[in-house]
């Protein structure tokens, strides 16, 4: 399997080949740039524009509009503030993520600071405070199957914070829709709210017998006990506890791999449960490990495409849902598919934090062909695949891939007649396995989440309206003089095949 990373556009030929006229003062627009060269040469519709920051002339009156937004690790950001003919950034190498590093070289040189504008609007990418700062709320509550209370309050706190008011079904799933003009396709982003668990089945005091709820590779509880925290729904503290002597014993329907005997603090009750003793949210430069990233850091994607399509202008339709019991079998996800709990005329996309054994953490959020069981709706992934094109002429990475390594929520939907397609986060440590057969925190990277959020916000206007890829007008139609020679061939091959 071979990753497609998308880089940005290469220069145009024909900039290259006037670029020497260019250089010339006598053709240079005096009104904007009046002491250097145009960085670009030839500029046309969809070209990029740089101009050094220190060259003054007309470009530099919009300087005054600029609100600035410092980030680190990621691009440094500049934004205009109600423009509709431009968007005009700011962008620095200095702190670059790797990703950029090759796809912006031909945009971004080292010895300046550009101003960069370009001629198709697109969306301003989220503030990386502000994307922190929603993950780190969402993902450090702890979450099992059938035990997501907390998470879905933590959920709920952020939509009332973008003014959405939730709606739950009759499972206490949440969902809420953000539209704006007349959007000819919605989009519906899904994730779930859940993460592999201990259930309690047994107990007597502090002793207890529980089953994982989700999936596991067995060599990971085998040897020393494993560190838990349990917790109990209507009970805010937690506890903590120590699994041993844990059985491989997969159950179905209601999917649990195998069941540990714990020993814990206080008293147990059927029905208390446990997560893994591990740091629910830390951050080592660019590198975000969580507990729960699958799928808590969906969530947070869901809600940061929420927060950064609340501004925008051009017509979408986005419905986010929020589900339960994924790890058990996908149930929730099958719920609302059963049930039609949003419009059936939705292209949903599933929104995961997946293994990066089959996608490299870094190089970009991954437009999901398929999964273990199934592969998903080529017209549903069109938007995702216009917004690609967007993002790498941004120098934003992406990936598109068949991603393997388990079944996701859009297997849910497509199996149940629903159009459905897929992105997904690398997610480093998987179900908290480690390379070295320990339990750990997972880990994704901050420039994934960032081109996840720019990539789900981008698709949604791009389903608002209804847009193609770029290459397919060319493709769609056999031109006629092809038509007409293969016709011909194929008379004249006839000819000779009925004479014989």
């Amino acid at each position: 399997m071979t990753d497609d990373v998308r880089p940005a556009p290469a220069e145009p030929l024909h900039v290259r080949e006037i670029r020497a006229l260019l250089a010339l003062a006598e053709l240079a627009p005096a009104d904007v740039v009046p002491r250097g060269t145009l960085e670009d040469g030839l500029v046309d519709v969809g070209d990029v524009l740089n101009v050094p920051d220190g060259v003054s002339g007309g470009l530099q009156d919009a300087r005054e509009e600029v609100e600035r937004e410092e980030c680190t690790g990621v691009t440094e950001v500049s934004r205009v503030i109600g423009s509709d003919a431009a968007d005009v950034h700011r962008d620095r190498t200095a702190g670059r993520t790797h990703w950029m590093d090759g796809a912006a070289a031909g945009v971004v040189e080292a010895e300046h600071a550009f101003r960069t504008i370009s001629s198709r609007r697109v969306i301003r990418l989220p503030d990386e405070r502000e994307v922190l700062a929603t993950l780190e709320r969402v993902a450090s509550p702890p979450t099992a199957p059938y035990h997501e209370w907390r998470a879905l309050d933590a959920i709920a706190e952020e939509l009332k914070r973008l003014g959405l008011v939730p709606k739950r079904d009759a499972y206490g799933q949440l969902s809420v829709h953000l539209t704006r003009g007349s959007a000819k396709r919605a989009l519906a982003f899904v994730a779930h709210t859940d993460h592999p668990g201990f259930e309690f089945v047994e107990v007597s005091g502090t002793h207890g017998l529980a089953r994982f709820r989700g999936g596991i590779d067995p060599k990971y509880f085998q040897g020393a006990s494993v560190p838990l925290i349990v917790h109990r729904d209507d009970v805010a503290d937690g506890h903590r506890a120590t699994g041993s002597g844990y059985v491989h014993d997969p159950v179905l329907p209601d999917w649990s791999a195998g069941y540990c005997e714990i020993h814990a603090e206080r008293p147990l009750a059927v029905g208390d449960w446990a997560v893994l003793d591990l740091p629910a949210f830390e951050r080592r430069g660019n590198e975000l490990y969580l507990r729960s990233a699958d799928d808590l850091a969906g969530c947070a994607v869901i809600l940061s495409t929420l927060h950064a399509l609340r501004d925008e202008t051009r017509p979408f339709s986005v419905h986010a849902v929020f589900t339960r019991a994924e790890e058990s079998g996908l149930f929730g996800a099958r719920l609302v598919a059963e049930d039609a709990s949003i419009p059936k005329d939705v292209y949903v996309v599933s929104v995961e934090a997946s293994n990066s054994l089959y996608a490299p953490a870094g190089a970009g959020i991954v437009v999901r062909a398929g999964d273990y069981h199934n592969t998903f709706s080529n017209e549903a992934e069109r938007y995702l695949r216009v917004a690609q094109g967007r993002l790498a002429d941004r120098g934003i990475g992406s990936q598109r891939l068949l991603l393997p390594g388990g079944t996701c929520e859009a297997s849910a939907f497509v199996r149940l007649g629903w159009v459905a397609t897929g992105i997904a986060l690398p997610n480093t440590g998987y179900h908290n396995a480690g390379a070295d057969g320990s339990l750990v925190p997972e880990m994704i990277r901050l420039e994934d989440v960032i081109s996840g959020i720019a990539l789900s916000a981008e698709a949604a206007v791009a389903a608002g309206a209804d847009e193609e890829e770029s290459w397919w007008p060319d493709v769609r139609v056999v031109p006629e003089e092809i038509r007409e020679r293969l016709a011909r061939s194929a008379s004249l091959h006839n000819k000779d095949v009925s004479a014989s």
